[in-house]
C-alpha cells in the first residue's frame, strides 16, 4: 500500500512539472499576454490523464490482489 502511495505522489510530482514546464514555455506578447498552443497544452493534458487512468488501473488490481 505504500508503495501506491509512493507512486501516486510521484505521478502528482510529474504532473505538476509538466504543466508548469508547458506554462514555462508559452511565448509572451508585446502587451504581456502569453500566447497559448492550444494543441500541445490539450497534448499534455491527455498524456497526463491518460496516465491517471492506468495508475487507477494498477491501483484497483492491487487492491484486487488484496
Amino acid at each position: 500500500m505504500q508503495e501506491l502511495q509512493q507512486k501516486e505522489q510521484s505521478n502528482i510530482r510529474d504532473n505538476e512539472t509538466k504543466l508548469l514546464i508547458a506554462t514555462m514555455n508559452k511565448p509572451i506578447t508585446e502587451d504581456g499576454v502569453e500566447e497559448v498552443d492550444l494543441n500541445k497544452r490539450e497534448e499534455l493534458l491527455e498524456k497526463i490523464r491518460q496516465f491517471d487512468l492506468k495508475l487507477q488501473i494498477e491501483r484497483e488490481k492491487l487492491t484486487l490482489d488484496k
